[in-house]
């Protein structure tokens, strides 16, 4: 009885291996893009407290100088958020590339072991086939050998 060979197993090897790739570089890149997206909430955070500190100082009075000080730092404050929320929009559609990625490899594995699965039963039926020949052959055998034995001995 011969061992079952699987033709495509390179293939699937290599795609195993693949799979197994992407799954570290998709963990990367959804910590990447949480890391981002937390940098991002922070920003937004520090953005609204300092506005509501702003406000309560504006409303006891303030000098043109504290005006524009307070000005530029809320521009530097919004291109920081802004910033980082570019960051995390590149980060977020890496991550879905990766994704998309790692399911083209999901499905690549599921159909090779569906095609391993149908090559493993042809070659139980053949093995099957061939077992089958050979009990044949060897009841023939055993019956033609009874058959020129003469009766009585």
């Amino acid at each position: 009885m011969k061992k079952f060979v699987f033709q495509l197993d390179a293939l699937y090897q290599v795609k195993r291996a693949r799979k197994d790739q992407l799954q570290k570089e998709y963990s990367e890149a959804a910590a990447l893009y949480q890391a981002a997206l937390e940098k991002k909430d922070a920003l937004d955070s520090a953005l609204e407290a300092e506005s509501v500190r702003y406000e309560a100082r504006a409303k006891k009075g303030m000098t043109a100088g504290e005006l524009l000080a307070g000005s530029a730092f809320f521009a530097d404050l919004q291109k920081r958020r802004k910033s980082a929320a570019a960051d995390a929009e590149r980060a977020r559609r890496h991550a879905e590339g990766r994704q998309r990625e790692l399911l083209e490899a999901f499905q690549d594995i599921k159909a090779l072991e569906k095609l391993q699965d149908k090559q493993y039963e042809a070659y139980l039926a053949e093995e099957g086939k061939q077992e089958t020949s050979r009990i044949e052959d060897m009841l023939s055998f055993s019956l033609s050998g009874q058959a020129q034995i003469p009766a009585g001995g």
